[in-house]
């Protein structure tokens, strides 16, 4: 009868044991998964964060060449001007000229 009851106790230990490792492993699952979707979750932040320097950078980029595209269009605009005036002054003068010409002729 002693035998039998050591055998309980010994079974009832290991049943006792192989519990507490199964409770144990549960939990170390329980940590990695938490640890898992907390990794998951900054990468998801770093990647939106990145997402949206990028889109930052692109609107910069675009609004930079946007302005200097319109700055080289207001330089053409003004040398083109500039060029109309040129000849017009020259028009006078050779006008001017032609004028003075005639009349020293006379």
């Amino acid at each position: 009868a002693a035998r039998e009851q050591h055998a309980e106790e010994v079974r009832a230990r290991r049943a006792e044991a192989k519990k507490f490792l199964a409770d144990s492993a549960a939990r170390g699952h329980a940590v990695l998964a938490r640890l898992e979707a907390h990794k998951a979750q900054q990468e998801a932040h770093r990647q939106e964060v990145a997402a949206r320097d990028r889109a930052r950078e692109e609107e910069a980029a675009r609004r930079h060449e946007a302005h200097v595209r319109e700055q080289q269009a207001q330089a053409a605009e003004h040398a083109k001007q500039e060029a109309a005036a040129a000849r017009r002054k020259a028009a006078a003068e050779a006008e001017a000229a032609a004028a003075k010409a005639r009349a020293d002729r006379e």
